[in-house]
């Protein structure tokens, strides 16, 4: 008996001064850095860095990180739980990192997207980030 073996390739066409980054949520980061004041947060993969800004809302979509937000969040907004969103080296929605806090959200949010766009476990909020890429 012969079986069929079906081949799948995919073709990507890339301008001769674009780069193109693969962005794995399966990878950790190394290192990290946020700004409260700023609000804004970066880290580092071994395929490049991501960055970002962090705000706070009131509802939480879900229980746990990497849940995307359809709500109008700002760095400015206040609340509770902590979202985190992707600007570079592309945009994403906003995204819920997991950690909530009745009085220091606002101050706390981007040092938490950089830590856990960067942690090892945090798996889910990298996934939610690059998922939602464009969307």
């Amino acid at each position: 008996m012969i079986m069929p073996v079906m081949a799948h390739a995919a073709n990507m066409c890339i301008k001769n001064d674009a780069v193109m980054v693969v962005l794995d949520p399966q990878v950790g980061g190394s290192s990290n850095g946020y700004s409260n004041t700023g609000k804004t947060w970066s880290t580092k993969f071994s395929y490049g860095i991501i960055s970002g800004i962090g705000g706070c809302y009131s509802n939480v979509g879900a229980t746990q990180g990497g849940v995307a937000s359809d709500q109008n969040i700002t760095p400015y907004t206040t609340g509770t739980h902590c979202y985190c969103k992707m600007l570079k080296p592309a945009e994403s929605a906003w995204v819920y990192s997991g950690y909530s806090d009745n009085s220091y959200c606002a101050y706390n949010c981007a040092n938490y997207c950089a830590s856990y766009a960067a942690s090892a476990v945090a798996v889910a909020l990298r996934v939610g980030l690059f998922s939602t890429v464009g969307i």
